[in-house]
């Protein structure tokens, strides 16, 4: 069984809308998939009913971006219930934090001679989550970068001279936030992102799983993450973090189903779901 739980549509920063996704998804012989789309739930709908077209089984799910300070955590959540009105409030909420740093990154630009405004990046994200990767894209498209990869290296990730740290999103309230619409919080890349040192503190506040399969992960990272996940007794998942084609991490050759989560973590996942409030989950 192929599964890829890890992927992103034109709703948050991807390139492909969920129909293409999930033709590509067949394509490649998936059988279970996951749309992670950053920070929004948008896509989850669509993505299902050409899942049911399809045939491949669907999981709902989101990736919520949140810092401490400086350190940066990515949290899937799966199986949420995308209409969770808790869910809905808090991401708006989020998204308002997103939109200050956006505002400041764009003035900065502007004083480094970028024609990047806000009133077009707030055009772009009417479909889009609104954030920093918006800004990658609005830089592609006006000729000042070849690629989005290019924006974020040269003008807005962290160390860059665009850059602006958001307030915080703490990483224990994206945990409560997805455990509260039924979903299962798993942390994210942890070695690209390099938060290892934070996985008792995030399995003390109900962290479930870490994402081991992941295309930048070394055989070393794995080998140092499946001795964390079975320490704390986590979820082990994978996912490609595909963006689409000329999206995030084309340049590194990511592709849907490049990596793959054990069907073992499938079964536990749902075993998790069904148990419910009976095991002391929700």
């Amino acid at each position: 069984m192929k599964m890829d739980l890890h992927m992103h549509s034109h709703y948050s920063d991807g390139t492909l809308s969920p129909r293409k996704l999930m033709e590509r998804a067949k394509e490649k012989g998936i059988d279970v998939v996951s749309l992670t789309d950053h920070d929004n739930v948008t896509g989850i709908q669509e993505m299902k009913q050409y899942a049911d077209i399809y045939g491949v089984e669907f999981i709902p799910g989101i990736e919520i971006s949140g810092n401490y300070g400086k350190q940066e955590f990515h949290i899937l959540g799966y199986y949420i219930d995308h209409q969770c009105e808790e869910l809905h409030e808090t991401l708006e909420t989020w998204g308002r934090i997103r939109s200050r740093q956006v505002e400041k990154m764009c003035r900065k630009l502007n004083d480094l001679g970028y024609g990047i405004y806000l009133h077009s990046i707030l055009e772009m994200a009417k479909i889009r989550t609104i954030g920093i990767h918006l800004l990658g894209l609005a830089l592609k498209e006006s000729g000042y970068a070849q690629s989005i990869d290019e924006a974020n290296k040269k003008l807005i990730s962290k160390q860059s001279p665009a850059y602006v740290e958001r307030e915080n999103i703490e990483p224990r309230e994206i945990i409560r936030v997805i455990r509260r619409s039924g979903g299962i919080p798993v942390l994210a890349h942890p070695c690209i992102s390099k938060n290892l040192s934070y996985i008792p503190e995030l399995v003390d506040q109900g962290l479930r799983g870490i994402e081991i399969y992941y295309p930048r992960h070394t055989e070393e990272d794995k080998t140092v993450l499946l001795q964390i996940a079975e320490k704390y007794k986590l979820l082990v998942t994978g996912g490609s973090d595909y963006h689409g084609p000329f999206g995030a991490h084309s340049e590194d050759g990511v592709e849907i189903g490049c990596v793959s989560t054990p069907k073992e973590s499938l079964e536990r996942m749902k075993d998790i779901i069904s148990g419910g409030k009976e095991n002391g989950y929700l």
